[in-house]
């Protein structure tokens, strides 16, 4: 029996997309474009809500880790499935992994494109903050003021939209790559007249 997240969840993706998924390449772009915009959503009610928090704290972060997980995980396998579908109830090994990292890191795009404009357009001050707060613990240290001033300049510039983004997708490929190879290795199925 399906769980009730999978089937809700495969309704959507199938109901909005049925015509456009004849080759691999479609159910891939379909289901990243489809989990980016997810993401993308989320991460919206949340700053509606006012609990968004760039670095991913706040106090929506469990429920949307949570979340995150499920898509994380639940894309993946409904594109692979989806592509199995396609070749006759059969995928190889690689072919599930490529499907799955490919799903994750097109999401993270659109991730990287919300980051940019809540940080540029939406919440243009985010980083004072993480600023000051970085500022208070480097002046208990002891350290000269030159040494501080570097430093602040590094954390200024790795707190930019541009480089959060960049981040989001580099670990999303990380961790894309994870998950998509210990999926790749359940849902994989050969097909015997290949072998």
């Amino acid at each position: 029996m399906k769980k009730p997240s999978a089937v809700i969840l495969n309704y959507i993706c199938d109901s909005t997309i049925r015509k456009n998924m004849n080759n691999r390449k479609q159910v891939v772009l379909n289901y990243g474009v489809i989990m980016g915009l997810i993401g993308v959503a989320m991460s919206g009610i949340l700053y509606a809500m006012g609990s968004y928090n760039i670095s991913g704290g706040g106090s929506g972060s469990v429920i949307q880790g949570i979340l995150n997980l499920v898509i994380i995980i639940g894309m993946p396998i409904l594109a692979i499935n989806k592509i199995k579908g396609l070749e006759g109830g059969y995928i190889s090994f690689g072919q599930a992994f490529t499907a799955g990292f490919q799903v994750i890191l097109i999401s993270s795009i659109f991730v990287a494109v919300w980051i940019f404009i809540y940080g540029n357009y939406l919440n243009p001050d985010y980083q004072e903050p993480i600023l000051q707060s970085n500022y208070e613990q480097l002046s208990k240290q002891d350290m000269s003021e030159a040494d501080m001033d570097q430093s602040m300049e590094v954390i200024k510039w790795v707190t930019t939209p541009f480089f959060l983004g960049l981040i989001n997708i580099l670990t999303s490929a990380f961790f894309g790559a994870i998950v998509s190879l210990i999926l790749a290795a359940i849902l994989q199925k050969k097909d015997p007249s290949t072998i």
